[in-house]
This record gives C-alpha cells, structure tokens and sequence, in this order.
C-alpha cells in the first residue's frame, strides 16, 4: 500500500494487483469500477481507447526497437572503423541509431493514436469489442462484437477508396457502367470479408486460449500494467500457426475454383473489351502451366508444414519480445495502454 501524498491516504498499487508467483494479474473487485480488468469472468466491452497514454506505450515499444536495430548497426560500422575506416563509419552509424528511434517512435505513436481515435468513433456506433477476464487471463473475445467493429472501419475504408476510384470515371466514361457495378460489389466485399475476418480472429483466440491459456495482463485501474511475457508468446506462436494454415487452404481453395472449376470459362464471361487488345482468354490460360507431382507435394505438403513451423517459432519469440519490451516501457511510466471497460 502507497500513501497518496495529497490527502495521506492508502492508495492500491500497482504491485497489488500485478504478477505475484501464484496468480498473473489478480485485482480486487474495486478494479471493476475504476475500469480495470476485474477477476470475475464477466464479460465486458471496451468502451474507449486513451489515444496519447496508449500511443506513448507502444511508441516506446516502436522506440526501443529501433534502438536495437540501430545498436546492431552502430556495431558494425564501430568494426569498420576499428578495422581502419576512419571516423566516418561511426558518425553514420551514430546518425542510424538516432534517426531509427525518433521515427520508429513517431510512426509507432501516430499509428496507435489514429487507430485508438478509429476505435473509439465506430465503438461509439456499433459497440466496441467485447472480452472475458478470469483472474487477469484473457479468456475470450466477443466474436461478433470484433466482428461487427471490423465490418463498420472495412466499410468506411472501402467507401474512402470508392470515391477515389469514381474519379477515374472522368478520364475513362466508356468504362463508367462496369466501374460502378465494380465499385458496388467492392464496398460489399471489403465489408462482408472484415466482418468474416473479425469473428473468425476472435474465434481463433478463443481456441487458443482453451489450447495453451489466454495472455496474462496486469490492470492497474484502468491501466495495463504488466504482460506475461511466455503466455503472450505461447498465444502469439499458435495463433499465428493456425492463422497461417487458414490463409493457405483459402489461397488453394481459390486456385482451385478459379483455374480448376471456372478455367478460361470466367475469362469468356467478362464483358467484350475488358481484356487488353491482342490479349484473348486462351492467351491468359496457356499463363498457367499443369504442375507436375511432385511440385504439387511440395505446395500441399512442404509449404504449409514449413510456414506452421516457421510461424510456431518466431510467433513465440515475437511474443516475448513486445510484452518485454512493453513491460520496460511501462515500468517506467512512459506510457501504458488505458482501456475504458464497461
């Protein structure tokens, strides 16, 4: 307990509710009403992003990965100059080491500031994401609340490139009829596919988190105090794995309706004149050579077991490596992401 030195009074701390040895991010009931991440498994949605505290956090994280990148640079040119290069060499990488942290930094804190703004206008409008706490474990997230969320940003988003494409419409007027049609059918794919995308990420997490557990967060009130850096990484590693395989199968699904099952037969039915001259259906088929068998293997089977393997690893490590490098910034009060909960 901390004195509170404007008015003497016990203050919970951060290390109250933090990561002792028996259980990550247990916090009293008293949380729930300051807008942390209470203990009791209700599900609660997230209300409101705070842009700068949460830019700040992952502009520090940003920060120190380009301080890495830059000391790694730093070292090498210190070898050129060792090696005889004179001062040169250093001084350049004296200049990369800086200029890595300042813009890393300020992309890290301008995109989290954009992206908390976006969240906080949609969530106002169809509702934020919702989530499952137990004991500061994320358990599970609100398939259809991320879903929805999704499809409101993929919807503007697609109206945004929509205008911009209706611009073409003046320098091209033959086209106008299937631009239009084109345009339509894209506002309704792009948010139809976020929406799909959004339910199927959140149930993704939810099976992970029944497989290997859910991340493990410290809430100190409103703020996020602490991530359990194994759990992020276990939940990052999997994730990710399963994620992968998932795109595979859709991109082998795709190939297969579109060159096995439609053939030059999709070709043939786009409009008279949408194909470049001299280009005929047969021309763009004869693109797309039978694969032998064993090329055949190697994109079924080798591939996709690699890209799981892969992803398994450095989804791990990435996984540590931001909740580390968050847990660094926090602990030194540069910035924690605050999330509103109700």
């Amino acid at each position: 307990m901390a004195k509170n030195a404007d008015n003497g009074k016990s203050q919970p701390t951060e290390k109250a509710v933090g990561l002792p040895k028996d259980a990550i991010g247990k916090a009293g009931s008293s949380k729930a009403a300051q807008g942390g991440a209470p203990s009791t498994g209700a599900m609660q949605t997230i209300k409101h992003i705070y842009a700068i505290e949460t830019a700040k956090a992952l502009g520090g994280v940003y920060g120190l990965v380009g301080a890495a990148f830059g000391v790694l640079v730093l070292l090498l040119f210190l070898l050129d100059t060792i090696t005889g290069g004179g001062m040169t060499p250093i001084l350049i990488g004296i200049g990369i080491l800086v200029g890595s942290v300042v813009m890393l930094f300020i992309s890290g804190f301008i995109s989290t500031a954009v992206g908390a703004v976006i969240y906080n206008i949609f969530s106002g409008i169809v509702g934020g994401v919702r989530w499952q706490c137990v004991d500061g474990t994320l358990k599970r997230f609100g398939a259809m609340s991320v879903g929805k969320l999704c499809a409101a940003i993929g919807f503007v988003f697609s109206v945004l490139v929509s205008i911009f494409l209706l611009l073409i419409i003046l320098f091209m007027p033959s086209i106008q009829n299937y631009l239009l049609i084109g345009i339509v059918a894209f506002i309704v794919f792009v948010t139809i596919l976020s929406f799909i995308t959004g339910v199927v990420e959140a149930l993704l997490y939810n099976l992970v988190a029944g497989l290997v557990g859910g991340i493990k967060l410290a809430f100190d009130g409103k703020a996020l105090g602490r991530i359990d850096a194994v759990s992020a990484g276990k939940v990052n590693a999997v994730f990710g794995a399963l994620m992968s395989i998932l795109v595979i199968l859709f991109g082998l699904f795709t190939i297969v309706l579109v060159v096995g099952v439609l053939g030059t037969n999709f070709l043939h039915m786009l409009p008279q004149g949408a194909l470049p001259p001299g280009m005929s259906a047969a021309n763009i088929a004869a693109q797309f050579p039978v694969m032998t068998l064993p090329e055949l293997i190697i994109v079924l089977l080798v591939v996709p077991v690699f890209d799981f393997i892969s992803t398994l690893i450095f989804g791990f490590i990435n996984g540590v490596l931001f909740a580390w490098l968050y847990n660094i910034v926090a602990k030194r009060n540069f910035g924690r992401i605050m999330l509103e909960l109700e």
